[in-house]
């Protein structure tokens, strides 16, 4: 598989929609992100849901109707409620748990990270993309901010060079951490090339 592009709720990824139209491989959506891409008619693959609400205040990112005509798949996580789960069933949206083993908790601390780690590890693409990815503004606090960080440089540190590519234009998730390095990079300038895998 060449590459595949991962979608944050990051203000980046409204602003984005004419290059993820054209983007001619898989297309992932955090929960959080699913609702604005399909709207704009955007073809999306699979969504991945790890938010444990404690209400189906997550129903608002899910367009179900839309989503079984795309015939997207959802990943779920072991926090997705049942009640959720239900709603899948209801519209005929295939869905399936994504729990990694011997992974501790802190290592996957938000939708992001789970859904770039399932795509790592099941779609097993050459590069991916990330959209959406800033991790700034002020709904969560430094603390929340901070351990995501850790999380994602955690895992690009066992992770060959150039393997991530940021096109969130801005935020945390950028740079050199550890020795590995992140490519910064737009979207556009990635929409015809297959496959961008940098091995050291």
């Amino acid at each position: 598989m060449e590459q595949v592009l991962v979608i944050g709720g990051g203000p980046s990824h409204l602003l984005h929609f004419d290059e993820c139209k054209k983007f001619n491989g898989i297309i992932v959506c955090c929960d959080r992100a699913a609702k604005a891409m399909t709207d704009q008619g955007i073809m999306v693959n699979y969504v991945v849901t790890a938010e444990a609400e404690k209400t189906l205040a997550m129903l608002e990112f899910f367009d179900l109707p839309r989503l079984k005509e795309l015939k997207t798949e959802v990943i779920t996580s072991e926090c997705t409620r049942n009640e959720l789960l239900d709603y899948f069933s209801k519209y005929q949206i295939k869905n399936r748990p994504y729990i990694p083993k011997n992974i501790e908790p802190t290592r996957l601390p938000d939708v992001g990270m789970t859904a770039i780690h399932w795509v790592k590890n099941e779609l097993k693409p050459d590069n991916i993309l990330l959209l959406g990815f800033e991790h700034v503004g002020e709904e969560y606090d430094e603390f929340t901010f901070r351990s995501w960080q850790g999380a994602f440089w955690g895992w690009v540190a066992e992770w060959p060079d150039g393997y991530i590519i940021n096109c969130s234009e801005g935020g945390a998730l950028y740079g050199k951490c550890r020795g590995k390095v992140v490519i910064e990079g737009k979207l556009s300038e990635y929409i015809n090339i297959t496959s961008l895998f940098i091995s050291f």
